[in-house]
């Protein structure tokens, strides 16, 4: 949200000019973000060219993708949430502590229906462990 109240702009520039706030600060991604992108992707050299990127560096990057359907989708979880992650984390430790976190831990529920942990499934952990919580 961005109101001027909770956030006063784009994080990413407000990060690179140093406008954060002096705080502590956590931010992470979860093994499977490219959920999101699953569907509609366009094939890979579609979107390798659309953002200038070369086509025969990404195949050695990823090339322990087996399914090469999902390779779209899986760079794209790259590009928009561990790169940001990781530049937001990486400005945040010039003015206070940041963290980043990799979440990849499979609840009983979850674990037979995904490749890895799906976008905000980090919460579903949350609430398990809080409803313990509460029963004990």
């Amino acid at each position: 949200m961005i109101d001027g109240k909770i956030l006063k702009g784009d994080p990413i520039p407000l990060f690179a000019s140093g406008q954060q706030a002096k705080v502590a600060f956590m931010i992470g991604t979860n093994a499977w973000e490219a959920s999101l992108f699953v569907f509609n992707q366009p094939p890979i050299d579609v979107l390798a060219k659309a953002y200038g990127e070369d086509q025969r560096i990404i195949d050695q990057l990823y090339s322990n993708i087996p399914e090469k359907c999902a390779l779209s989708a899986d760079l794209m979880g790259d590009m928009l949430f561990r790169a940001s992650t990781k530049f937001l984390a990486d400005r945040m430790n010039d003015i206070a502590p940041g963290y980043a976190y990799y979440f990849d831990y499979f609840t009983k529920s979850i674990k037979p229906s995904y490749p890895g942990v799906p976008h905000a499934f980090e919460s579903v952990t949350y609430l398990e462990v809080t409803a313990y919580s509460l029963r004990q």
